[in-house]
């Protein structure tokens, strides 16, 4: 859901991967998120950075919204960057400013059955 909602709202949104991830893997999880709406939002293709590197990313890095794929890890050490790092090795979703958090805080829920 936090993933949807930053696409949704055009938030800053790295995919981050370990050196073993290749680009087409890489590039498949940055696809996978733009599609996720449906007609795409107009410009979206502008915003799709499959794989960027550590020097094309500074420069993207200030764009309104994005939505790339990494592997160096030195692109996460600035949380300014970002808005939402969805580390895709752990498969754990970072939040990196405190607004942020208090933002997403509205889409946890309790389980939707007894059993869950």
């Amino acid at each position: 859901m936090f993933i949807y909602d930053a696409v949704l709202t055009e938030r800053r949104i790295l995919i981050m991967g370990s050196k073993e991830f290749t680009t087409d893997k890489l590039g498949e999880f940055v696809s996978a998120c733009a599609q996720m709406v449906s007609p795409p939002l107009i410009g979206m293709q502008r915003k799709i950075w499959p794989y960027a590197s550590l020097l094309f990313y500074d420069t993207i890095s200030k764009e309104q919204g994005y939505i790339a794929g990494v592997t160096n890890p030195m692109c996460i050490q600035n949380a300014n960057n970002y808005d939402v790092c969805c580390q895709v090795d752990s498969g754990k979703i970072k939040l990196p400013t405190k607004a942020m958090c208090e933002e997403m805080k509205a889409y946890e829920q309790s389980s939707y059955f007894k059993l869950d």
